[in-house]
């Protein structure tokens, strides 16, 4: 499972038309017809997802996406450090895939926020202690924590990850959770 958050309104970047000729031709069709002519050339699926990887990059504010073991430190963090810009919904907006809306306002308010704990230093410590925190519960054979009241030793968080997460709010235009 994961958590996919996408721009109500993205900073887009202008691009010359054929500069992703694939992602254009096929972007527009609907997926039955997409699908049919990728099944015939997985070169040109290829070709179609590596542009639209590529887009993506070029437009941080269009997606975000965490896998749940890394969004559940990170929305954890996020509403501690904003917990004077987000409601009690949008907090538990974060928490499923409900298309919570978090506003264009409200995301750029998070993102300069975010970055001032970055520049402070409070992201760095905030990953260290969690870095620790894993390190340090006893694990079975499995890698798993033996003690359920360590369960959220297996949720990572990385400042790294956290600077993507700032790019994406301040270009996104607000965002949905889904």
């Amino acid at each position: 499972m994961g958590f996919d958050l996408y721009g109500e309104n993205p900073v887009m970047r202008e691009i010359q038309e054929d500069t992703y000729p694939v992602y254009n031709k096929y972007a527009g069709m609907d997926f039955k017809e997409q699908m049919t002519a990728f099944e015939k050339d997985t070169e040109l699926k290829d070709q179609y997802y590596e542009e639209w990887r590529k887009r993506d990059k070029e437009n941080p504010g269009t997606y975000f996406r965490n896998n749940v073991w890394w969004w559940r430190r990170l929305w954890q963090f996020v509403c501690v450090e904003c917990e004077d810009i987000l409601s009690e919904e949008d907090k538990a907006g974060g928490e499923s895939n409900n298309n919570h809306l978090i506003s264009q306002d409200k995301a750029v308010l998070m993102a300069k926020k975010l970055q001032e704990k970055i520049d402070d230093g409070s992201a760095k410590a905030f990953q260290d202690a969690i870095t620790k925190y894993m390190d340090e519960v006893v694990k079975d054979k499995h890698g798993n924590p033996k003690n359920d009241d360590d369960f959220m030793a297996n949720y990572p968080f990385l400042v790294s990850n956290l600077q993507e997460f700032i790019l994406f709010c301040s270009e996104s235009g607000g965002f949905r959770i889904g």
